[in-house]
């Protein structure tokens, strides 16, 4: 009974290992939709008001087979607010994504989003994380901490999200972005110095 058990936990510990994540981060920031810049990707960032972000979706997994769907809901809560996704930025890995596969759904602007790829040769990421789908650009300008989570969506064109042959993925945790709201005395220095600028001239 006791190697039954073992067993059972060893092929549940493996199936674990084998399931492919789908994480968002951050991975580039700029102060205009076309003047970011790469970063280092990170799940947690402080910006600047009304500075432009970046968020790839990555893909990791300990098994050679290719990701053959994503279907995920991205959900963002405030108190910050976002001016919503600029779909127009997209872009996929060189052969990966069927196009004609392919859906955006603004569900609430700025809030609610469904995104569903399917793939003619998929994408794979034995071990490694790798872009599965890059550039989807966000707006931030309400003062105050953005949540963005993503997670998968069963009632979708594309169907679940899978690898091939494989069960559904596991999905990263949200990424935290805080805007930098000056206080009121760093507001009052600027106006003042301002002034004074005026007067030399």
């Amino acid at each position: 009974m006791k190697k039954l058990l073992s067993l059972v936990l060893v092929l549940a510990l493996c199936s674990v290992a084998s399931a492919g994540l789908l994480d968002l981060k951050v991975a580039s920031r700029g102060p205009t939709e076309s003047g970011t810049i790469p970063i280092d990707p990170v799940k947690d960032i402080t910006i600047n008001p009304s500075e432009y972000l970046d968020l790839n979706i990555y893909y990791t997994s300990n098994s050679p087979l290719k990701l053959a769907s994503i279907s995920a809901d991205i959900v963002v809560t405030g108190p910050g607010t976002l001016s919503g996704m600029v779909v127009g930025t997209l872009t996929e890995p060189t052969n990966a994504w069927d196009v004609d596969l392919r859906w955006i759904t603004e569900v609430v602007a700025g809030k609610h989003y469904i995104i569903d790829y399917s793939m003619n040769n998929g994408v794979a990421a034995t071990g490694v994380a790798v872009v599965a789908l890059d550039h989807l650009m966000f707006h931030c300008d309400g003062a105050g901490p953005v949540t963005i989570t993503m997670t998968n969506n069963l009632d979708t064109n594309a169907g679940d999200t899978i690898e091939t042959n494989m069960a559904r993925l596991n999905f990263g945790g949200p990424v935290t972005i805080t805007q930098v709201v000056p206080e009121p005395a760093t507001i009052a220095l600027l106006c003042i110095g301002g002034l004074l600028l005026r007067k030399k001239k």
